[in-house]
C-alpha cells in the first residue's frame, strides 16, 4: 500500500485497536500485581516500552525514505510477538486477591456502566487522562510536522527519529530513580506532578527547542 488516504485510514483502524488493546494489557498488571508492587510493575513496563522506542525511531527515521514497508511490516511482528508472549506467559486466573479495603479495589460483575455508576471518579478521571494524552500526542503528531518544515523531508524523519531515541535513552536512566525516590509517595501525587511537568517541558519545547534545531539547521547549511 502507497501513502494515501486509504492507508491513513487504515493507521486510525490500527491505533483504535492499539489503544483498546493497551487497556486490556493494563488491567492484566492491575490484576496480578498487588499495592506493594503495582507501581513499580508499571514502571518496569514503562522501562521496556522505551527500550524498544530507543531503537525504533532512529531506525524508522532511515527507513521511511526507501523502505516504507519494511516499517509496518518490524512493527506487526514484533506485535505478533509480543502478544504471543503474553497468551503463554500470562496467566490472569492466578489473579492476586488485594487485602485493600478501598472500594476501588472492590470485584464488580456487571457490565461496565455499572462500574461507572459505583465509581464516578473513574469518568473524571478519563477525562483528565484525555487531556493528558492530547497533550502527549503532540510528540508523534506536531513535533515531526514541526521537524520536517525546519529540516526538511530528507533530514527531517532521520532528526526526528533521533529525538525519540534520545527522549527514551533520558527515560530508560531516569525511571528507575524517580521510581525509587517516589515509592513513598502517593501514586496520585507522583501523577499530579508528572502533570505539571508535562505542563512545564511542552512550554520550554516550544520556546527552546525549535531555536536549538534552527541553530542546528543554520550550522548544517554552513558546513555546506
Amino acid at each position: 500500500m502507497q501513502p494515501s488516504h486509504t492507508m491513513i485510514s487504515v493507521i486510525i483502524a490500527a491505533s483504535c485497536a492499539s489503544s483498546m488493546a493497551g487497556s486490556c494489557f493494563d488491567t492484566i498488571i492491575a490484576n496480578i500485581t498487588t499495592d506493594e508492587n503495582r507501581k513499580a510493575s508499571f514502571s518496569l513496563l514503562y522501562i521496556g516500552i522505551n527500550l524498544g522506542f530507543a531503537v525504533g525511531p532512529a531506525i524508522g527515521g532511515f527507513l521511511l525514505a526507501n523502505h516504507l514497508p519494511i516499517i509496518f511490516i518490524g512493527d506487526a511482528l514484533t506485535t505478533l510477538v509480543a502478544v504471543v508472549l503474553i497468551s503463554f506467559f500470562i496467566d490472569e486466573k492466578n489473579v492476586i486477591i488485594s487485602h485493600n479495603d478501598s472500594v476501588m479495589e472492590k470485584n464488580t460483575e456487571g457490565s461496565i456502566l455499572k462500574v461507572f455508576k459505583e465509581r464516578p471518579i473513574l469518568i473524571y478521571f478519563s477525562f483528565l487522562m484525555l487531556t493528558f494524552q492530547i497533550a502527549y500526542s503532540q510528540f508523534s503528531f506536531s513535533m515531526p510536522l514541526q521537524v520536517n518544515k525546519v529540516f526538511g523531508n530528507v533530514y527531517g524523519p532521520k532528526y526526528y527519529g533521533f529525538l525519540g531515541s534520545f527522549n527514551a535513552v533520558i527515560v530508560i536512566i531516569l525511571t528507575p530513580l524517580i521510581t525509587s525516590l517516589t515509592k513513598k509517595f502517593r501514586i496520585i501525587s507522583v501523577m499530579a506532578c508528572g502533570g505539571l511537568l508535562y505542563a512545564v517541558s511542552l512550554a520550554v519545547c516550544g520556546a527552546l527547542i525549535m531555536f536549538l534545531l534552527n541553530g542546528m539547521y543554520e550550522k548544517l547549511m554552513n558546513n555546506k
